[in-house]
């Protein structure tokens, strides 16, 4: 009898040899881990990571995992809470185009939770981050994007069986047991994308990751789920994806590590701006006019931004008065790039917001759906107009995202510098040289006690 889809993914969780990941794959997730370790440190003063870590703090529990930034341990589960509620409190986070959503936000505090109860190796976390987006990119590929477009959030959902996928490798647990991790996984797996631009889409990274690694621990235990949950009628495909019109034949796919690996294939996209990624062409090619041809937002009557039918469901606030707000809004993050010639955390502050030469500025930015441009996984195309007070336009389009597409990556140094300059908002600067030099080697840590000390200081978290 052929293998279930479920069947497969167990085996291939415990099957998959380290050491036939190809060393471009190593470097692939070793580039994500940094990332996100960066983007949960910057983001630990985030009003919703604020709130989770005083939750978690007040609770109290067995210290075995570390709270990054925080200076304390908790349970791998509540560790992994707060953990990935940080990650992806700045939407500064990874993406993975088949996914449609950010991959490590709730795997890798999962993985760093899990790792630490396991005593696991570096290289085996690593395998384990493999195994994880395996799991987010390939079965996006089978729900998206009307999965997507439906109004799940695909962090969430697929982010609890990625985590639970790679919290059970680290915990060594057999074929059997997955099964019903993946189980537990998928009935705690929610999100929906009608809380984006509130605290609760954090937050819906946090809920993945604590899913999936007490999934991984319920299922060690003992605890039962149905072993085919993937599969079938009332299986997680047939919930979160629905009858959508062309959608993949899920009887056609199938996990094995004799296929190419989405670490590879599809990989991982490191985000230049701590927006939303449907903006984030569209200030590529904002930057690219404003270097070009000179001008600043102050010599800026208009501009109109062309996007796909999906983006305006995503990018849904027009007139931004928050910085979760201006995250999810394509005005905003515009007219903030063309005044501060960049769009960080900083300029994603309340206080930046709430200045008049933005809120101005917003007003003159206005989106349309053009229909020439595709809805394709992941993929956000924009085409841009800018006109001055002048009477000067300038036009100009883009259809992948620098670093946030996998196929055109940032610089080893960009990865670098942005994960400097997230993690000192929680670390001193020494510390913080020392967590990514540790972080650059972590194929060769024995385990993560070198590391994770350095990641909990909190010398700057306020």
């Amino acid at each position: 009898m052929d293998k279930t889809l479920t069947q497969s993914l167990a085996e291939f969780i415990i099957g998959l040899d380290a050491r036939d990941v190809p060393a471009q794959g190593i470097e692939h997730a070793r580039t994500a881990i940094i990332d996100s370790v960066g983007c949960t440190l910057a983001g630990l003063n985030e009003p919703a990571a604020k709130l989770t870590a005083d939750w978690g703090g007040r609770e109290g529990a067995a210290p075995r995992a570390t709270v990054l930034g925080r200076g304390y341990m908790s349970s791998p589960g509540i560790a992994a809470l707060i953990n990935g509620t940080a990650s992806h409190a700045l939407d500064y986070d990874d993406v993975s185009p088949p996914m449609i959503g950010h991959p490590s936000a709730p795997l890798v505090p999962a993985l760093l939770a899990a790792g630490e109860a396991a005593h696991a190796s570096g290289l085996k976390v690593l395998a384990a981050y493999v195994v994880g987006l395996d799991v987010s990119a390939r079965i996006g590929r089978l729900m998206n994007p009307a999965h997507y477009a439906h109004g799940w959030h695909a962090t969430s959902t697929l982010g609890a069986l990625a985590a639970a996928a790679g919290a059970s490798r680290l915990l060594g647990l057999n074929e059997e047991q997955i099964r019903h991790a993946l189980g537990i996984a998928a009935s705690g797996a929610a999100g929906i994308r009608k809380n984006f631009g509130s605290m609760v889409k954090p937050l819906h990274a946090g809920q993945a990751a604590r899913c999936g690694i007490e999934a991984a621990f319920l299922a060690r235990s003992g605890f039962d789920a149905d072993p085919y949950i993937l599969d079938g009628q009332h299986g997680f495909l047939d919930v979160f994806r629905g009858q959508a019109a062309n959608a993949p034949d899920a009887s056609s796919i199938r996990f094995s590590a004799d296929q190419p690996l989405e670490i590879i294939e599809s990989g991982v996209g490191i985000k230049q701006y701590a927006c939303c990624g449907c903006v984030h062409t569209a200030l590529d090619v904002v930057r690219a006019l404003m270097q070009k041809h000179g001008f600043t937002g102050q010599e800026v009557e208009e501009v109109n931004c062309g996007v796909n039918a999906l983006a305006p469901q995503v990018l849904i606030h027009h007139n931004a008065q928050t910085g979760l707000q201006g995250k999810f809004s394509m005005e905003y993050s515009v007219a903030v790039t063309l005044l501060d010639g960049h769009a960080g955390p900083r300029q994603f502050e309340d206080s930046r917001v709430l200045l008049p030469d933005v809120q101005e500025l917003q007003k003159r930015i206005h989106m349309h759906t053009d229909p020439a441009l595709p809805i394709n996984h992941g993929v956000f195309p924009s085409k841009v107009t800018v006109t001055l007070k002048n009477g000067a336009q300038w036009s100009g389009e883009a259809h992948k995202a620098i670093g946030m597409h996998p196929s055109l990556p940032l610089s080893d140094q960009d990865i670098d510098t942005k994960f400097l300059g997230c993690a000192t908002y929680a670390l001193d600067a020494q510390t913080a040289e020392e967590a990514l030099k540790s972080l650059r080697g972590l194929e060769h840590m024995p385990d993560l006690s070198t590391v994770m000390p350095l990641l909990a200081g909190r010398s700057a978290v306020q």
